[in-house]
């Protein structure tokens, strides 16, 4: 269960950017000229085009992801930040579903060789998309270290063969390449779904050999020409604002007349023209270009995991804000250059300038933050959940949001910024109990002290709710955390209302 809780008081947001100003964000990955991270960027070094048109860099920040210290907590005290926060990931993710026959084995055999030679597999996953077009993790989020084992990299071997095993027993499925496209989307956005717990920038190798970004009358069924352009933008557009990049990797030349001529339900003309819905060197690089990862380029599996895992430690988040009549619904490309010689930038081509409601990202980030059932940590927070005596029944949050996290914007001798909070209860089943709403949105002063953004409140819940989960999103940075803490049950002696 998750219910609208009936707070006592109320919040207040700073002055600033216009409440309904829409602001671009971009992630950026600066190299050198061996692919190492350059860890000293600085915003007067670059130089931001949106659509031709320059633009003044409204936020810059950088972002380093290594996990800080977790600090000791007090007695009824709470944190969404512990020795099991995943600070940044790399994923790769291996494509049975999409990969021909002849290039499985090689690009399996490339893959644990890789593997089994690698020196680190800090942050490092492992999922199969099956034929099935089911996301299975080998080494998921979810998978435990015990301290000083070795690295689950040297018995990639085993995992694979025995998670290849498995998959390979599911009968396979005969899905024509249109019902193939549109599965490999949702599967994607299944796992997009996965990572979002996971701060900050997330980078998906996907091996691959891709899916037509249109079919031909040949191969539609129908004899009409098929667009995936629409949901391939969709689903572009909610990885990157996820913070997912996608780096696809293929062991075969992408274009070539043999790219999915053996995949199931492919039937039909086998030419490899591309008015057969062989353009999947399109749809890689469209998705791997809005979500700001790297394009088909390389067929070199190992370089690819090693460039993204490189690429996810250090970043940087830049933000402008363009005129309202930037918002047209038109593609704009970005062009991002860096004054300083040798410095290569990285970042999304572009993005589609779709007008939107105010607050609208802020909800879809609650309801994947309501849903699941572990804190978000993007945003660290802190803080306790006591019984109050502002009025019979009531309890009392007292929540410290970590300032660094959260962007924020010069304005004049103070500074400003986005932030807006929800809080949501749940009964016994926790998270997976379902949504009710997400009730009205909170915003809340971004002028913190030393101890953090302070959010507390007086309350009163129902007497099923077993834990109380404090979320937050930040507009400007578009980053989110949670803080789930249990209710206290009644004193001795003692009966709630």
């Amino acid at each position: 269960m998750i219910a609208v809780l009936s707070t006592i008081g109320a919040g207040a947001r700073g002055a600033g950017l216009p409440a309904d100003q829409q602001v671009v964000n971009v992630n950026v990955v600066a190299t050198d000229n061996h692919g190492n991270p350059v860890d000293d960027l600085k915003a007067s070094e670059l130089y931001v085009t949106d659509a031709g048109k320059q633009q003044d860099i409204l936020f810059f920040k950088r972002i380093d992801r290594r996990l800080p210290p977790v600090p000791e907590l007090p007695p009824g005290e709470y944190a969404n930040r512990n020795r099991f926060t995943i600070p940044h990931a790399t994923v790769i993710l291996f494509d049975f579903m999409n990969q021909r026959f002849s290039t499985r084995a090689q690009a399996s055999n490339a893959l644990v060789k890789y593997l089994q030679s690698a020196e680190s597999a800090d942050y490092l996953y492992l999922y199969f998309l099956t034929i099935e077009g089911q996301i299975v993790p080998v080494r998921g989020l979810d998978s435990e270290t015990t301290p000083g084992a070795p690295l689950w990299t040297k018995d990639s071997k085993r995992l694979i063969e025995q998670a290849t095993e498995a998959v390979l027993k599911v009968r396979p499925v005969d899905l024509d390449v249109w019902t193939r496209t549109l599965t490999t989307f949702r599967a994607l956005d299944a796992l997009g779904a996965q990572l979002a717990r996971v701060p900050g920038r997330k980078n998906v190798v996907w091996i691959t050999d891709g899916v037509p970004i249109d079919l031909g009358p040949v191969r539609s069924g129908t004899g009409d020409v098929v667009d995936f352009g629409p949901q391939l933008r969709q689903l572009s557009t909610a990885l990157e604002q996820a913070g997912i990049a996608i780096y696809p990797v293929s062991e075969i030349m992408i274009g070539s007349s043999a790219v999915l001529s053996d995949l199931p339900g492919d039937g039909g003309d086998r030419s490899g023209s591309p008015s057969a819905g062989l353009n999947s060197r399109a749809t890689l690089d469209e998705i791997s270009g809005i979500t700001g990862g790297r394009p088909v380029g390389i067929r070199d599996i190992g370089g690819a995991i090693n460039q993204a895992m490189n690429d996810a430690r250090i970043s940087y988040e830049l933000g402008y804000a363009p005129p309202d009549d930037n918002w047209n619904s038109k593609f704009h490309k970005i062009k991002i250059v860096c004054r300083r010689k040798g410095v290569r930038i990285q970042a999304k081509t572009g993005y589609y300038a779709w007008p939107e409601q105010p607050g609208i990202k802020a909800v879809a980030a609650m309801r994947l933050i309501a849903r699941d059932p572990v804190d978000a940590s993007e945003i660290g927070m802190r803080g306790s959940l006591t019984r109050s005596t502002a009025a019979p029944g009531a309890f009392r949050f007292d929540v410290r949001i970590n300032a660094a996290d959260v962007m924020t914007i010069p304005d004049g001798n103070k500074t400003v910024g986005r932030l807006s909070a929800a809080i949501l209860s749940y009964g016994p089943a926790g998270p997976a109990g379902g949504l009710a709403e997400i009730p009205p949105l909170i915003p809340l002063d971004v002028n913190g002290t030393a101890d953090g953004i302070r959010f507390a409140k007086d309350f009163r819940i129902d007497g099923d709710v077993k834990q109380i989960r404090v979320a937050v999103y930040d507009d400007l940075g578009g980053t989110v955390g949670s803080l789930t803490m249990p209710v206290p049950a009644p004193a001795s002696g003692t009966t709630s209302k």
